[in-house]
């Protein structure tokens, strides 16, 4: 009985081990890289028209010119406006914001459409280690001008639509 037992728990021990993670990455998906949740995306719509307000035939503002700055001033994202009106941000530092996990970060992010026109971004997320060791999207917050539009928990980052 007991060797049937010694049985059962080593091979209860080998399924585990040979079906759980492996970190050298045959079984976690080889270079996971947690910059690949790296793109916020999202686009802007006129509140009276619903609108996209980079539409080429009824907009006030110019995509090639607008540009999203750091807190600092320093450029965030260049024209990485797509001719649909979609914006892609990086959000996510690759250096202070590695091996962040289990704590909550904010990012200030200013979108300049022109000297008289300046929206805010503000992106709260929380990243943790997945089943892999990987660090992963856990919470996500995104508010335009002190609107909140996302705020869930998250395995990826959602896209969303602003309202101007």
């Amino acid at each position: 009985m007991a060797l049937k037992i010694l049985i059962v728990t080593i091979l209860l021990f080998a399924l585990v081990t040979f079906n759980s993670c492996d970190l050298n990455g045959s079984k976690c998906g080889g270079d996971y890289s947690f910059s690949g949740d790296n793109l916020f995306g999202f686009v802007i719509l006129d509140k009276k028209t619903n609108e996209n307000v980079f539409n080429v035939f009824t907009t006030n503002y110019n995509y090639d010119t607008v540009t999203v700055y750091n807190p600092d001033w320093k450029v965030a994202l260049a024209t990485s406006i797509g001719f649909d009106g979609a914006v892609a941000l990086r959000f996510i530092d690759l250096q202070s914001d590695k091996d962040v996990v289990d704590q909550l970060i904010s990012k200030r992010f200013y979108m300049y459409f022109n000297y008289q026109d300046i929206d805010t971004i503000d992106i709260d997320f929380k990243m943790t280690k997945g089943n892999c060791g990987h660090q992963i999207m856990e919470y996500f917050k995104v508010a335009y001008n002190d609107s909140v539009y996302v705020d869930k928990i998250v395995s990826r980052v959602p896209g969303a639509s602003f309202l101007k």
